[in-house]
């Protein structure tokens, strides 16, 4: 489900974005085969408790984010700041995972980016914890009993600054370790690297459910002073587990970026197309114009690769409102959360465990669908359910879900009548007499959703990029992550802007906690992401036979050994496709001025 993100527990997100071009890809989708040869050597058993350790302490950070911001005497944020503030975060998160694989790639090598990330990253948690000291905690720190640390500007400082190291590190680690723990089992052959993924899908699992259970009940009901100790305590152990791995790791040099070739190809072509071109007749496409045979650089085979990336940018650029309908569940939802019942007996359910919901919806639905639904589709009614098709469904899904919660927020309002005591907060506040659980619909379609389009995005993006250019599609598609997550929190902004300039302080669409009872007004918010999803709905129904068509054209002028009009094109050179061209850093390209 897709770390996402924003990222999730066991998400696909969680799959690297910039995976080197020898380096198999595989779905978490695919069924698991394990080779007969044990894959648990001593590097790759560092490298996966390395990744339950990061994945437990990102997940610990942001989990709870919009509580910690909003609660108490923490960040003094209002909700819509501090779901600004978790968009931002998020999206950092999934945005420098494209930095970090370049680095490793071009520059310094996988190990020593892990190495570096983890240590930023370890810098970041330690500064969390200083912005979590509130007054009655005065015992954690010198700092506090002075007043240095109750400043509300100081600890917002410090926390976000934290945050973005975090993002950094977080970053640098998701972009390499888990192509870096294929590399150690890549001799042992395709079902060893495939059973990598397999363990690495679960020890993610691991980390989040830790997370999700054990640290957010921690913050929520005890301190979140303590529970920000946690995830650095495990960064420590992470990087701790790491390094005793490093004798035992097979190290590769960095062999050059095929991102790198990419942007480069995608340079020229620009440049050129401001002139006439060599035999410009049979310019179909305006990156052929990088082609040798045009008077470019590059060979026929580089440019066709970078074109099947490029005809996929429109359906990944629908999968941008996708994701910002799914980050509500770590903003709008816990919110919403916030205000419901949430005693089990005398046990207060930590909010944010209910994310958990989505991750088992996951793991269950996925055989599911594979072993049952699919099947039996094909077998009685000889229904195949397309990959552009499924994610349509999933964009349904996910619309009905923000149904779902703006139904449950508009019935919540009306049933607020019970005050409950909260840990963290001075006064009882006012919550629905209705249970928290009544949310597992919308988490469930969620997750659902994730079923459909997430996944499925990340196995059109495996099937229809090119061998050489799986990791810049794999990039590429992390990226609509985190630019999904910016548009979340632009959306925020712009809604309260119009909703307060027309109704008033007590009108936002993102309400204030003081005024979240007050009306309708969330349940406004999550009727409109509704709307927004429909119509991004309809918008990707246009690409998708858009490109279906432009694919069936590309197939069917392959098929023609680009014979055009009956005239047969300039002879193309070096068209012959060597396994090595996209990874040899010392590659030498004319430079045309």
């Amino acid at each position: 489900m897709a770390d996402n993100s924003l990222e999730r527990t066991g998400s696909l997100s969680d799959t690297s974005p910039l995976i080197r071009s020898s380096t198999p890809v595989v779905s978490d989708r695919e069924t698991p085969t394990f080779p007969r040869t044990s894959i648990f050597t001593c590097a790759v058993v560092c490298i996966l408790f390395t990744e339950l350790c990061e994945r437990l302490t990102f997940y610990g950070i942001a989990g709870n984010l919009v509580l910690f911001a909003t609660e108490g005497d923490h960040l003094r944020m209002t909700p819509a700041q501090a779901s600004i503030l978790a968009y931002l975060f998020q999206g950092t998160c999934f945005t420098m995972p494209v930095l970090g694989g370049w680095l490793a790639d071009s520059k310094a090598g996988k190990f020593a980016v892990i190495l570096v990330s983890a240590i930023i990253y370890f810098v970041g948690t330690i500064l969390l914890p200083l912005g979590s000291i509130t007054k009655d905690k005065t015992e954690h720190s010198q700092w506090a009993a002075d007043g240095v640390t109750n400043s509300t500007d100081f600890k917002l400082t410090v926390y976000i600054i934290g945050l973005f190291l975090v993002a950094i590190g977080t970053g640098g680690i998701k972009a390499n370790v888990s192509p870096f723990g294929a590399e150690q089992v890549s001799n042992r052959g395709p079902a060893a690297i495939q059973a990598f993924f397999s363990w690495f899908y679960w020890f993610i699992n691991i980390g989040a459910l830790l997370a999700f259970t054990f640290v957010v009940y921690i913050q929520q009901n005890v301190s979140f002073f303590y529970g920000n100790l946690i995830p650095a305590f495990s960064l420590v152990l992470a990087l701790i587990i790491f390094l005793a791995g490093k004798r035992s790791y097979n190290l590769r040099p960095p062999a050059g970026s095929v991102l790198t070739t990419t942007l480069k190809i995608m340079k020229e072509a620009i440049k050129k197309s401001r002139r006439p071109a060599l035999s410009s007749s049979f310019v179909n496409h305006w990156l052929d114009r990088a082609k040798i045979c045009f008077g470019g650089s590059y060979s026929n085979w580089e440019v066709e690769d970078v074109k099947k990336v490029y005809r996929l940018l429109p359906i990944f650029a629908t999968f941008i409102l996708y994701w910002t309908v799914y980050a509500q569940m770590n903003t709008s939802m816990i919110y919403q959360g916030e205000y419901m019942d949430i005693k089990l007996g005398s046990f207060q359910i930590p909010i944010a465990s209910l994310s958990l919901l989505d991750t088992l919806g996951v793991l269950l639905l996925i055989p599911i669908m594979d072993k049952l639904i699919y099947p039996l589709l094909a077998r009685c009614f000889d229904i195949h359910p397309s990959q552009l098709q499924r994610i349509g469904v999933g964009m349904l899904v996910a619309t009905a879900s923000m149904l779902c919660a703006g139904t449950l927020e508009w019935y919540r309002v009306e049933h607020c009548c019970q005050l409950q005591h909260r840990e963290g907060d001075k006064d009882d506040i006012h919550v629905a007499n209705i249970t928290i659980f009544s949310q597992i619909p919308q988490y469930t379609l969620i997750g659902l959703s994730e079923v459909f389009t997430s996944i499925t995005g990340l196995e059109l993006a495996y099937t229809e990029a090119p061998k050489s250019l799986q990791g810049v599609i794999m990039g590429v598609y992390l990226l609509t992550t985190g630019l999904g997550t910016y548009v979340g929190a632009a959306l925020v902004a712009i809604v309260n802007a119009i909703t307060e300039a027309i109704n008033g302080e007590d009108g936002k669409w993102y309400p204030d906690k003081n005024y979240i009872n007050a009306g309708h007004h969330l349940a406004y918010y999550f009727f409109l992401l509704a709307g927004l999803m429909f119509v991004n709905f309809i918008v990707y129904i246009f690409v998708a036979v858009s490109f279906k068509e432009k694919k069936e054209s590309a197939n069917r002028s392959n098929m023609s050994n680009g014979v055009l009009n009956g005239v047969e094109p300039p002879d193309l050179s070096n068209t012959e496709k060597p396994e090595d061209t996209w990874t040899n850093s010392d590659r030498v390209s004319k430079d045309s001025n």
